[in-house]
């Protein structure tokens, strides 16, 4: 089920482990998965999401998915 996947939006992200998980699970699961989308919690630092960033894209490198687009915005309140 998790290959007919193509797009993810993930609002009011907060950095948790177990968002990350579920991110990474996406990333190598879901194959035809083309672009993921984060809304960040306004308490998530842009140093955070730098790291969310690089982390993500080395594992999806790792993974053979390097082609999936992640962007990441703050969340409106």
């Amino acid at each position: 089920m998790l290959e007919c996947l193509e797009e993810v939006t993930i609002l009011y992200y907060r950095g948790e482990d177990d968002e990350l998980d579920l991110l990474k699970l996406l990333v190598r699961g879901a194959t035809g998965l083309r672009r993921i989308r984060i809304a960040r919690y306004c308490s998530v630092a842009d140093w955070e999401i730098e790291m969310l960033r690089a982390d993500l894209r080395a594992y999806a490198e790792e993974v053979g998915r390097s082609q999936i687009s992640l962007e990441v915005r703050q969340c409106n309140e």
